[in-house]
């Protein structure tokens, strides 16, 4: 893993786990948990793939 993908898998683990938490916990959280993951999943691609890439270029 690169210096960037691991402070990102470290966010995602506390974050599921806080939705697991705050929905309700057993199979109910959980449904709810993953759907709120899988949809939220394009959206943050989307988010990182525009601040790489449209940014502006840093000053000399």
């Amino acid at each position: 893993m690169g210096g960037l993908r691991a402070p990102l898998v470290v966010w995602v683990g506390f974050a599921a786990w806080a939705w697991f938490y705050s929905a309700g916990r057993k199979a109910a959280g959980l449904g709810k948990t993953l759907a709120a993951n899988v949809t939220g999943r394009p959206w943050g691609w989307l988010i990182f793939w525009a601040a790489t890439r449209l940014a502006p270029p840093a000053p000399p």
